[in-house]
C-alpha cells in the first residue's frame, strides 16, 4: 500500500511555492466585476489552505476592478471584500486598479461614488489629474479632479462639497450634454 501524500504534510515554504504556482498568473489580472471576486478552487478546500492561500492570492495578485458607468456597486463590494479579508486573515490586500468600463455620463452614479468616498465607505477612485496617463480625456481629468477634491475637503460641510461638485457638473455638461 503506497503512502498518501498530503499538501498539509509538506513544509510551509514548499506549500507557499505550490500556492503561488496555483493561485498567481503572470499573464493576466484578476477581473473584479458585478459578479464579485473570482476565487480559485484551491481556496475552497479547507480552512488552513484558505488562510495560507488567501494571504498569497489577495496580497500578490493584480486586481482590475471594472466600474461600468460610474456605478459604485462593484467598488463597494470590493471594499467590503478587502475589509473581510483583512479582518479574517490580518492581511492587507492590494487595492486594485480601476477600469472605467465604457463610462457613459451618469451624474447620479458619479455623485453616489463621490459621497461614498467622502463618507469613507469606499477608497478606490480614478487617477487624480497629476497621475493620469498621457492622453487621458479632459472629461476624465475633471472627474479625477472631483475625486481628489472630495478627498481633500473631508470634514467640510456637505453644502460646501455640493456647491463645488455642482460647479464641476456645469463644466462636464459644457463638454458633453449627456451629463445633464
Amino acid at each position: 500500500m503506497a503512502a498518501r501524500s498530503s499538501l498539509l504534510g509538506l513544509p510551509g515554504e514548499l506549500r507557499n511555492r505550490i500556492h503561488r504556482n496555483a493561485l498567481l498568473t503572470d499573464d493576466s489580472d484578476v477581473i473584479v466585476d458585478a459578479n464579485g471576486v473570482p476565487e480559485p478552487a484551491l481556496l475552497l478546500t479547507c480552512k488552513q489552505i484558505r488562510a495560507e492561500g488567501a494571504q498569497i492570492y489577495y496580497s500578490e495578485s493584480d486586481f482590475m476592478i471594472h466600474v461600468p458607468d460610474y456605478d459604485t456597486a462593484v467598488v463597494l463590494k470590493w471594499t467590503r471584500r478587502l475589509v473581510l479579508i483583512r479582518e479574517n486573515y490580518r492581511i492587507y490586500a492590494k487595492s486594485g486598479t480601476l477600469i472605467l468600463s465604457y463610462p457613459q455620463p451618469h451624474w447620479v452614479n458619479l455623485v453616489t461614488w463621490l459621497e461614498r468616498l467622502f463618507n469613507e465607505e469606499v477608497f478606490l477612485r480614478p487617477y487624480p489629474p497629476s497621475q493620469a496617463p498621457a492622453g487621458t480625456s479632459t472629461e476624465l481629468l475633471i472627474i479625477g479632479g472631483m475625486f481628489a477634491l472630495v478627498q481633500a475637503i473631508r470634514g467640510q460641510p456637505r453644502s460646501r462639497v455640493k456647491t463645488l461638485l455642482d460647479e464641476q457638473h456645469d463644466i462636464l455638461i459644457s463638454i458633453d450634454k449627456q451629463w445633464e
